[in-house]
């Protein structure tokens, strides 16, 4: 995207990277159902998406309403002391799981599993994976002799 052109950053832009986002609600919107101050949260970088039409239900980042902004790229991301989040980008995490390691899960983890999810795999069928960057990281956590059946991944 940045050799041809069409990543939404201008080069001049100043934005707070980050896709990966965990935290604890500090305070609420009045709109926002299911959710507490100080619940711990995992959420994905889709800022005005309206959830609603054809685009999002393919994925957050194809909203039509002309209004979504990832953050991280047109808007501050996940890199700093506090954030605005959509909390229909959101969910509660259990109280076991650390933040730290569950914050690759909202960006490189959906990337993988949306990958694994679209082609309708059944039980017995084979996908290879190949992935660098975040997604290799989340790859090599995973010894190569695990396995995994598409029973055991909740739907998104």
């Amino acid at each position: 995207m940045v050799l041809d052109g069409s990543t939404p950053i201008v080069p001049t832009e100043t934005v707070t990277i980050g896709h990966e986002g965990c935290g604890e609600i500090v305070d609420l919107g009045s709109a926002v159902t299911g959710f507490s101050k100080g619940d711990k949260v995992g959420f994905v970088n889709a800022y005005h998406a309206c959830w609603e039409c054809a685009g999002c239900a393919r994925h957050y980042g194809q909203c039509e309403s002309g209004n979504f902004v990832m953050q991280g790229w047109g808007m501050n991301g996940f890199l700093q002391e506090y954030c605005i989040v959509d909390y229909r980008a959101a969910t509660v995490l259990p109280d076991a799981l650390d933040a730290t390691k569950a914050a690759p899960l909202f960006c490189a983890g959906i990337t993988a599993y949306n990958a694994v999810r679209a082609p309708g795999l059944k039980e017995g069928q084979w996908l290879a994976v190949i992935g660098c960057g975040g997604l290799g990281q989340m790859g090599k956590q995973h010894p190569p002799q695990l396995t995994i059946s598409m029973s055991d991944i909740l739907p998104f």
